[in-house]
């Protein structure tokens, strides 16, 4: 067994998180290698000696400052443990320089546009409290927590102990919220939000209080969209009233609170692998996507968008959509259902089952799996959504927001045919949920379960000849 030895100071790598996670009262840490998609399951007391592994103490040290916390160890048990954690990749054994931080770099003064016509209603389910692996506060926001509910405990945590550094760890400019069968520590049992309740929404994490916004530089305006993560948020689209995206008198990006985070869309944007359009033609196409009202399936058109390009793709969706092909759509399903099993496998290692995450993919992987059944995609294929204004609205908004131009995705074309996937798959979603997941809004819980753990990638996937040529 590999051991460092005491010279070297140790720490665990940046590419491990660490997330707290409380259930039925008792406490674990959970650490995740993004780098390996390795899990490990370890106790609170192992936890305290590797917080105190922060790359500036030897393997004495590390026992003197885990004994601080209460943790009595010997430099030797230190050393077993520092030992297997690094045989499985999970903490350096040199000094792993730190990224230089990096200063938020403020917005162009451009316009501020919020998406027309929309507000937010929110109805307090807390489902979006209650899906995210990692619940992001500063460490200003962490001590207003903490000084507002001074005796919230979090299972058998204080709110001193309740965080943990964002990754490694060595803190850094963010902490992460201890997690209570998979929901923020900050939750209260009717899905409301204990901060909110005791000094408004300005006191929430930033994150938190912009949800579900997000701002996008186009080089002309700086656009306030939506992530479309939370029933209430499509369900608020049409309806009068609501909460806007940002407060009325923020006309222009200089007067955006210094904490917000825009984005910035690229000059030039690659829609397939060999074609790309400036940023001016891409707000063009995203503004006649938005203004047009939805086709009779969403589904298809979007599909049909990706087979216009390089053209301009909203011809194919203000017109008809032919049904795609199964052999064209079923590589696509089934890279989706090899992710969404594979995690699936992995939450089962250690979330328990009354974890909506754990409910949530058990369901994602049933459902994609049964639907790359070529029968059944057939049929899928072929018919139309119960609620194609409800449909054509989420593509609509992801339109506005430049979501399908996202340069994770590679290419338009990708992010067409994700959108397409994705609606199939939540009409299946839908069509088989059971009792755990009756409550559940299919396509927004399938598009918050995609990006927040990962599993967006399978358009990505090789294997599955995801190509413009397949």
């Amino acid at each position: 067994m590999t051991q460092i030895p005491s010279v070297v100071f140790p720490r665990l790598a940046t590419s491990v998180v660490a997330r707290r996670y409380v259930s039925d009262g008792a406490s674990r840490v959970v650490l995740f290698d993004s780098s390996a998609d390795d899990v490990l399951s370890i106790r609170d007391r192992e936890w305290e000696i590797i917080a105190a592994a922060d790359g500036t103490r030897d393997l004495a040290g590390i026992a003197i400052a885990a004994g601080r916390q209460g943790v009595r160890v010997t430099p030797q048990e230190v050393g077993r443990l520092i030992g297997q954690l690094a045989q499985r990749g999970m903490m350096v054994a040199t000094p792993e320089p730190s990224p230089p931080p990096v200063a938020p770099v403020p917005p162009e003064d451009r316009p501020v546009v919020p998406m027309p016509g929309y507000g937010l209603r929110c109805d307090r389910s807390g489902g979006c409290c209650r899906m995210y692996s990692t619940v992001l506060f500063s460490p200003a926001d962490a001590e207003r927590a903490r000084a507002l509910l001074p005796a919230r405990t979090f299972g058998p945590m204080t709110p001193e102990r309740a965080f943990l550094p964002v990754r490694g760890s060595v803190p850094g400019g963010g902490v992460a919220m201890t997690l209570l069968d998979g929901a923020c520590g900050y939750l209260d049992g009717d899905g409301g939000c204990t901060i909110h309740a005791a000094a408004g929404a300005e006191a929430k994490p930033t994150g938190c209080h912009v949800y579900p916004a997000i701002f996008i530089d186009d080089g002309a305006e700086v656009r306030v969209a939506i992530k479309t993560e939370c029933a209430c948020v499509l369900d608020s689209a049409g309806r009068p009233g609501g909460e806007p995206l940002v407060q009325p008198a923020v006309q222009r990006a200089e007067q955006l609170p210094t904490t917000t985070v825009v984005s910035r869309l690229r000059a030039r944007l690659q829609i397939t692998a060999i074609a790309t359009i400036d940023r001016a033609t891409a707000r063009q196409w995203a503004d006649r996507w938005f203004h047009s009202d939805a086709p009779p399936d969403p589904a298809g058109a979007c599909w049909a968008m990706a087979d216009g390009l390089p053209e301009d793709p909203t011809t194919r969706w203000t017109g008809g959509a032919p049904v795609p092909s199964v052999d064209a759509v079923r590589p696509y399903v089934q890279a989706l259902a090899r992710r969404a099993s594979a995690r699936a496998r992995v939450d089962a290692r250690w979330r328990s089952e009354s974890d909506r995450v754990r409910r949530i993919g058990d369901w994602v992987a049933t459902a994609a799996t049964e639907l790359a059944d070529a029968t059944l995609l057939t049929q899928v294929l072929a018919g139309l959504p119960q609620d194609p204004a409800r449909e054509g609205f989420y593509v609509r908004a992801a339109a506005y927001g430049y979501l399908p131009f996202d340069e994770n995705l590679q290419t338009l074309h990708n992010g067409l045919r994700d959108l397409a996937v994705r609606l199939w798959l939540s009409r299946h979603m839908a069509a088989v949920a059971t009792e755990p997941v009756a409550a559940e809004d299919a396509l927004t819980t399938l598009e918050a379960w995609l990006r927040a753990y990962g599993c967006w990638r399978y358009i990505l996937d090789p294997s599955a000849r995801l190509s413009e040529g397949s």
